[in-house]
């Protein structure tokens, strides 16, 4: 079974991917943000089962997000 940790490490890349691509769009890319998309979405759903808690698998996310999106 994998840690919190590594989901998170996981995530951080995924959120990455899709920064770039946000900033390079382009038609043919719509495959692979709609697949980042969706392996987002899964890893979201392995840290509500790691946790326990949906709020504290959103709080990671948000946190994640935040740090790819609106770094300080």
């Amino acid at each position: 079974m994998r840690t919190v940790e590594e989901v998170k490490a996981e995530l951080r890349e995924a959120y990455t991917k899709v920064h770039t691509m946000l900033e390079h769009w382009q038609k043919e890319f719509h495959q692979q943000f709609m697949a980042e998309m969706w392996n987002i979405h899964d890893l979201r759903q392995e840290l509500t089962e790691m946790t326990g808690s949906r709020e504290n698998a959103s709080h990671i996310v948000k946190e994640i997000y935040e740090s790819i999106f609106h770094p300080s």
